[in-house]
């Protein structure tokens, strides 16, 4: 056997030695979606201002849950039923950060937290069956309004990454 294919073997042997013993870290990973997905995964568009924030809990699964309901006023209904004002109910802050020793792990994607008296434009996901809802693809489906210079522009948790090619002249941030 040559040199060169005992070290390969070896370096190999001892790879698969050292995985069981490095541990697994779980990971989340969110799936980037384009502004397609958003729109064909969502139960509702519209854009909305907070109006007012509930928090409670729902009790399901033998368990409690932490909710929070943001009530909307809808400004523009885009796709889905036609309201003026929208109960939205997630779970709020689900779990803290994981800390294994010295090091503390985030999740990749968190559930956005909309601030009362700021508009927003979400797509949604259908209630479940105990209520809850929330942005299609988390923040990337919760959208900050704001205008400037009487021009409308929106960003998303990930900053519009991945929405799709947008024309050069409109690269700056967030501008439609």
């Amino acid at each position: 056997m040559k040199i060169t294919t005992l070290v390969g073997f070896t370096s190999l042997a001892l790879l698969f030695a050292f995985i069981p013993v490095s541990g697994v870290r779980a990971t989340i990973y969110a799936q980037q979606l384009k502004l397609e997905g958003l729109c064909s995964n969502a139960d509702r568009i519209f854009r909305g201002t907070v109006m007012d924030i509930t928090r409670g809990e729902i009790k399901v699964g033998g368990g409690t849950l932490s909710t929070v309901t943001y009530h909307l006023k809808v400004k523009e209904n885009i796709a889905g039923e036609k309201v003026e004002n929208i109960p939205f109910t997630m779970i709020a802050d689900p779990k803290a950060p994981v800390q294994q020793g010295n090091h503390r792990r985030l999740p990749m994607m968190e559930l956005p937290e909309l601030v009362q008296g700021k508009e927003y434009l979400l797509f949604t996901t259908k209630p479940s069956k105990i209520g809850l809802s929330s942005p299609v693809g988390l923040a990337l489906g919760c959208f900050t309004i704001w205008s400037k210079e009487g021009k409308d522009y929106v960003v998303n948790g990930a900053n519009n990454v991945g929405l799709g090619p947008m024309p050069l002249r409109n690269r700056k941030r967030g501008m439609v």
